[in-house]
């Protein structure tokens, strides 16, 4: 049972191997971000006062490149500041209520529900860009720590000790490009938050506005109320019209006047050329005007008609089955967007010639006269008017534009949920769902659907071989005459067999082409006699220690002379973080075959010591007393097993002292600070208690057989001392 069980899960695992295998040509891996923590807001401080220190501290000898780069890192790091204490700060949701309240509810209020709905959404897909665009520049600061790294790796290749200015451009490019993707990370994060806020309020909306529909009320008299205001807007947009069309008479007189003195005067005068094209700019501003305003107009009267529909739908039932209203509001709205096709590049047009008379009146020089200013300034506010026009028109569209899109909402309410409705949507959800796309290999979709049916296919596959393979050792080889030992190796080979050919099958019908395989199957097939063997051993040394688990990602582990955590544990090797920041590859078969010690296995709490002698004839008692009141006081020495003093030895110089200790211990470097802390705190309650520490001691004997001659030599004239001569 344990064998078919462990077989199935093999399986399983086999299959999700060649799946992440061939994802991973494609997609990036995002494990360290997804661990990713923002810095706190003291490290942030610490590190921008140290970088601003360091930025006072250079001089003029220093690499111009140098202080560019700590300025840039204090100016990222600035940045990083303002970025963790927005993301700190509590979010500012608006309360959405989930269900409204009693009572029946009026179109307007309505239609202010679906504006903020609307809303929501253009602000959950405009933090969903903020998402994509630092993703990219994730991407790009990633890109450039490991192109610092590469230039640290090899300006330490002719500089071991990093002190040259190579090595100091290139460490300190790797401050900045890591302090930069803090930066961008951070930026993602609180994208990430909008859009969840986003995405929550306007679920919530949508659901506020289900429950509603069915207890809107559309009165006539709010349908009055409506179209008198429409009425007004109308009268509105005719005097605006009379208007325009006055101004467009006398636009028109004036610019045949103009025409008349530049044929009189028979040649092309300066200023009466800038004064006709002044003229035909303001006749034609006023003739838009008045196209506008009359379409204006008549888009009235469709408002009108979209009410008066809006009206209908919520009234009278056989309407809204009808279908007119939808038809009609598709012609709408595709007069609209008709209009809108025209519209536009003529705004672009306006726009344009406004743009280009801004800057020529920029360009003219101080010789131009005064007249030809003048005409100038005119030609620039008729270009101005007339994108104000345009502009207007637009707007006026776009309003149009959402009551339609409000007609279209109420038309599509057709009737009541039904159960079969909720059914049928729920089918198509998990139609949806089960056509999702999960990855990309080779330009073949991976869809949920296809690896399900992968999967089930796999085990009850898993399950076939077996029972075949089990059949035909059991009854069909034993009577064909093969022996026990025979029929075993027979059987396996069978089982295997069956097993390989389901699993290629599972892997067609997921839609993973063979071809990821073929660098692997490659491999091995020319390895099989050039050093296979380790791979193997290696890989299935990598399945047993992700199986037992005794070295786990993160754990602190040494193995011979290596000593460091464990970062990641992968098919053929585990790499390693050593103090020094490097990274060691250590082949999996290495924890199996050596002796292993894991720091943190069952627990992270270690026993440490530190010793010390001090001189002969001090008390005893009190050095013990002091030591351990030395660990008493250090914040991480653990209370219990509680520290304590031995005695351990009378030695050559001096009286042997050990304080044993425990403590918590995730890093190497946590026991050799605690252990440096506690050597400061003995030696400070040591001087303040007059204890002192002993020193070797040696005796020295002079031989004494010829008497020591003692020599003392005067001044020289010039003030120097001649150099005493050696004592003989």
């Amino acid at each position: 049972m344990h064998t078919r069980l462990r077989q199935m899960v093999l399986a399983v695992a086999f299959l999700f191997v060649a799946a992440m295998l061939a994802a991973g040509q494609a997609t990036p891996d995002e494990a360290a971000a997804q661990g990713w923590r923002p810095p706190t807001p003291e490290a942030i401080g610490e590190a921008l006062g140290s970088a601003r220190a360091e930025l006072e501290g250079t001089s003029d000898q220093d690499p111009p490149v140098l202080r560019a780069e700590l300025e840039r890192l204090v100016s990222i790091l600035g940045r990083q500041n303002v970025l963790v204490d927005e993301l700190n700060t509590p979010h500012d949701a608006h309360d959405v209520a989930a269900e409204p309240g009693e009572g029946p509810i009026t179109v307007q209020q309505l239609d202010e529900l679906r504006s903020e709905l609307e809303a929501t959404r253009s602000s959950a897909d405009a933090a969903a860009s903020r998402i994509s665009e630092s993703q990219r520049s994730v991407e790009e600061s990633l890109a450039k720590i490991a192109d610092a790294e590469r230039a640290l790796r090899t300006a330490k290749e002719t500089d071991p000790e990093g002190v040259g200015e190579a090595a100091r451009i290139a460490a300190m490019r790797l401050r900045t490009a890591r302090a930069e993707l803090d930066v961008r990370r951070t930026e993602r994060r609180i994208a990430e938050r909008e859009s969840a806020s986003a995405e929550s309020r306007a679920t919530a909306l949508a659901s506020r506005i289900e429950l509603s529909r069915d207890r809107v009320v559309f009165t006539k008299a709010d349908l009055d109320d409506v179209l008198a205001g429409l009425d007004r807007t109308r009268q509105d947009l005719e005097s605006q019209l009379s208007r325009a069309q006055s101004n467009l008479d006398f636009a028109s007189e004036r610019l045949m006047s103009a025409r008349r003195r530049l044929d009189e005067q028979g040649r092309e005068t300066p200023g009466l050329v800038d004064e006709l094209g002044a003229r035909v700019l303001w006749r034609d501003t006023y003739r838009r005007e008045s196209e506008t305003v009359a379409k204006a107009i008549e888009r009235v009267g469709l408002r009108r008609e979209l009410w008066e529909m809006r009206f209908g739908l919520a009234n009278d039932t056989e309407y809204r089955r009808s279908g007119r209203a939808a038809d009609r509001i598709r012609e709408i709205s595709g007069e609209i967007e008709r209009s809108r096709r025209l519209l536009l590049p003529r705004l672009d047009e306006a726009r344009a010639q406004l743009d280009k008379l801004s800057g020529s009146d920029s360009d003219r020089s101080e010789s131009t006269t005064a007249i030809a200013s003048r005409w100038s300034e005119e030609s620039r506010r008729a270009a101005a008017q007339l994108v104000d026009v345009l502009d207007q028109d637009r707007r006026r569209l776009d309003n149009l534009d959402r009551l339609v899109s409000l007609a279209a909402a109420d038309a599509s309410t057709i009737r009541a949920r039904s159960i079969g409705d909720w059914l049928r949507e729920a089918w198509g959800v998990s139609t949806g769902l089960w056509g999702t796309e999960l990855f990309v290999v080779q330009e073949r979709s991976i869809t949920v659907g296809r690896m399900v049916t992968g999967i089930a296919l796999l085990l009850v596959g898993l399950w076939l071989s077996r029972a075949a393979s089990t059949v035909l050792g059991r009854i069909i080889l034993p009577r064909i005459g093969l022996n026990e030992g025979a029929t075993a190796a027979v059987q396996a080979l069978i089982f295997y067999a069956l097993l390989v050919t389901i699993a290629l099958f599972a892997l067609r019908l997921i839609n993973i082409p063979l071809t990821v395989f073929t660098v692997l199957g490659g491999a091995l097939a020319i390895g099989i006699g050039f050093g296979s063997q380790n791979l193997m051993n290696n890989f299935i040394s990598g399945l047993i220690i992700l199986a037992e688990r005794p070295v786990r990602v993160g754990d602190l582990i040494e193995v011979g002379d290596l000593h460091g955590i464990v970062q990641h544990i992968g098919a053929r090797s585990t790499r390693v973080l050593t103090p020094n920041n490097i990274d060691i590859i250590v082949p999996n078969s290495s924890f199996l075959e050596s002796n292993v010690t894991n720091w943190t296995l069952t627990e992270d709490r270690v026993r440490s010591s530190v010793s010390v002698g001090v001189a002969y004839g001090l008390p005893t008692r009190d050095v013990m007393k002091l030591m351990k009141k030395a660990a008493d006081d250090h914040g991480k020495v653990l209370e219990k097993p509680a520290p304590i003093v031995l005695f351990e030895d009378f030695g050559d110089n001096a009286l042997l002292f050990t304080l044993v200790f425990w403590i918590r211990m995730r890093r190497m470097m946590d026991r050799r600070i605690v252990e440096s802390d506690l050597r400061l705190r003995i030696n400070e309650l040591f001087k303040d208690a007059g204890i002192t520490i002993a020193f070797p001691q040696r005796d020295i004997h002079l031989d004494t057989l010829s008497p020591l001659q003692v020599r003392i030599a005067d001044r020289e004239s010039d003030g120097q001392i001649p150099a005493k001569e050696p004592h003989a």
